[in-house]
């Protein structure tokens, strides 16, 4: 973890971009939580301070095959080993909307108490190759609320 020493005993406001892929993979929210209980004043803001996760199953056969069934047989070789590595690591890619099989899911997260609310709405009963995600980012505590998005 990054040491600060920090001038200041206490600060009205932290305004950090801490969000990874998929919102939680590769965050920097430890750092951000641990400057929030170490610098933060009573009443200050965190900022942004609210983000949300919307989460849906695809089931995209070329995407599929490209990514993980390739691997039962490259140029004649089984590595089918290689697959929990593949599967493990995020991608980012355009998903056509047609392959979208299940409801939307949305996660809560705020981060001026740190907690999640998962505000699910059911994934389907049905066979997936894998999830998207599109997160935004809410300024909610502002006079002028705003919301950036990474769609």
């Amino acid at each position: 973890m990054l040491t600060v020493k920090c001038m200041w005993i206490q600060v009205d406001i932290i305004i950090s971009e801490w969000m990874g892929y998929f919102l939680l993979y590769e965050s920097m929210l430890d750092s951000v939580l641990w400057a929030r209980d170490r610098y933060l004043e009573a009443g200050g803001w965190m900022l942004p301070d609210f983000c949300h996760l919307y989460i849906a199953g695809l089931a995209d056969t070329e995407m599929h095959q490209k990514r993980c069934a390739f691997w039962d047989d490259v140029y004649g070789l089984r590595m089918s080993c290689m697959k929990s590595a593949v599967i493990s690591e995020a991608e980012i890619a355009v998903v056509d909307p047609s392959k979208v099989i299940t409801q939307q899911c949305i996660v809560k997260v705020c981060l001026q108490c740190c907690f999640i609310v998962p505000l699910l709405a059911h994934l389907l009963s049905v066979y997936f190759h894998s999830l998207m995600s599109c997160v935004t980012t809410d300024f909610e505590l502002c006079a002028y609320q705003a919301s950036l998005s990474i769609l």
